[in-house]
């Protein structure tokens, strides 16, 4: 399992670096050329795997304190279940949209000026000017992905859930890079 996920890691983190390198490409350039993508690739995947692994912690992070806190005001403070449901979802919301969402643009970044620590400060800065907008996006692509998972598991067929994860693997998932 543990193999499985590292490798899924760094094929995301090559496959976006490749994704973005080629959109860059094609905007600045008009055209593209492929041996210089994946040269670019091969030296700031890792780069990219490392905001991954970040978002990945920070997320984790997020959901054992809310999970602790919840536990702790059920069982210390006898708040009711769905007050403490409330809590708990509310602390990881604030996670992901007052850390998290600051990252959203690093990967982009990274490609552009191949530099880690420059890259999230960008991304900071611009997420700072542009909240809302990133806000709106961030939460339209959470509903629309949550909305085909819920679709999926509704409809409990195994060709249904490939059609849908087809759909987010073509269309979110470059959409949202």
């Amino acid at each position: 399992l543990i193999i499985y996920i590292l490798s899924s890691l760094v094929a995301t983190s090559y496959m976006l670096s490749l994704l973005i390198l080629l959109s860059k490409n094609i905007i600045l350039s008009k055209r593209y050329n492929l041996s210089n993508i994946f040269k670019t690739s091969n030296k700031i995947w890792y780069k990219n795997l490392l905001i991954i692994v970040l978002v990945i912690c920070i997320s984790y992070l997020g959901s054992c304190v809310s999970i602790n806190i919840g536990k702790f005001a059920v069982n210390s403070l006898n708040f009711s279940l769905n007050l403490t449901k409330i809590i708990s979802f509310s602390i990881y919301l604030f996670v992901l949209l007052g850390i998290i969402i600051f990252l959203a643009y690093s990967s982009f970044f990274l490609v552009l000026n191949n530099k880690l620590i420059l890259s999230i400060k960008k991304s900071f800065f611009l997420v700072k000017n542009n909240y809302i907008f990133t806000f709106i996006f961030l939460l339209i692509f959470i509903l629309i992905n949550e909305l085909l998972d819920f679709s999926s598991t509704l409809l409990k067929t195994n060709n249904v859930s490939i059609l849908f994860e087809l759909i987010k693997s073509i269309f979110l998932v470059p959409i949202l890079s």
